[in-house]
Parts: structure tokens; C-alpha cells; sequence
């Protein structure tokens, strides 16, 4: 997929900055204090990778890589329903997915010590990332399921 180092850390840099934007953008939007925190805290996240991978390709290459924040672009609407809601949540959880996955290959292929430790620290982080947004997904689903269809909520004993 990448055929050097500084062009794999170059994409990952790019895939910070839209997952930065994408959970910002989300915080922005949605009503959930909880979902909010959540994004908020992703957002942050992705904002602390990319310097990281500024701060090694700066180590590694000895220039700023060259990227304009501002030529990538993410939009989200500003009202969505929960159908749209949940195709979100498990195009972030694929995209946690995607970059764990590539996070352990850049660790796997790097020569750098310090670089395998980032990428595999990064793979982890990113693991976690999954789980949250999994976690939040099956919540709305269950939700959903247990009173979305019915507005009784009594119980019996």
C-alpha cells in the first residue's frame, strides 16, 4: 500500500486530521451529553496522534510534512436521525478498525524503535477507540430496541 515510511506516516497524518474533524464536527451536532463527552474526548484523541506523527516524521525526515489541515474537508449534517446516527457510529468504528490495523503494520514494517512503540501505542489507543463507539452503537440499539417499540416502560412484579 505505501512504498516508503514517510509515505505511510504522510496517510496517517491525513486520517488523523479527518477523524479529528469528523469527531468535532459530531460533538457539534449531537444532543446526548454522554455522545457528546464521548466525541469530545475522540476528537481530542486524534488531535494528540497527529502532533505525535508530525513530531516523528519531523524526527525521521528532518522537514514538516506537507500537509494543509484546511484541504481536508468533512461534512456532516447538522440534524440526523438515529438511522443516520448509527451509520456514523459504525463508519468511525470501521475507520478505528482500518487504522488500529494500519497502526500495527507501520510497527511491523518501521526500522525506527521509538516509531514501532508509537505505531503500537497508536494501535492500542485506537482499540479503545473501537470499543467506546461499539459500545455506544450497542447502547443506542438497545435503546432502541427495549423502548423505541413500545412507549409502556412499566414494569411488572
Amino acid at each position: 500500500m505505501f512504498n516508503t515510511e514517510k509515505n505511510a506516516i504522510l496517510f496517517a497524518i491525513k486520517r488523523e486530521i479527518e477523524a479529528f474533524l469528523t469527531y468535532k464536527q459530531l460533538s457539534e451536532v449531537v444532543t446526548s451529553p454522554d455522545v457528546k463527552v464521548l466525541f469530545e474526548s475522540l476528537s481530542g484523541d486524534e488531535k494528540i496522534h497527529r502532533e505525535s506523527l508530525e513530531k516523528l516524521y519531523i524526527e525521521l525526515f528532518g522537514t514538516n510534512p506537507d500537509i494543509n489541515p484546511e484541504d481536508i474537508k468533512v461534512e456532516i449534517p447538522k440534524n440526523f436521525e438515529r438511522s443516520y446516527a448509527l451509520k456514523i457510529l459504525d463508519m468511525a468504528i470501521e475507520k478505528e478498525r482500518e487504522a488500529s490495523n494500519l497502526y500495527r503494520r507501520l510497527a511491523g514494517e518501521s526500522a525506527d524503535e521509538s516509531a514501532k512503540r508509537l505505531f503500537i501505542r497508536f494501535a492500542e489507543m485506537e482499540d479503545g477507540h473501537f470499543e467506546s463507539l461499539q459500545a455506544e452503537r450497542n447502547r443506542m440499539v438497545d435503546e432502541y430496541y427495549w423502548f423505541g417499540q413500545n412507549t409502556d416502560r412499566s414494569r411488572e412484579d
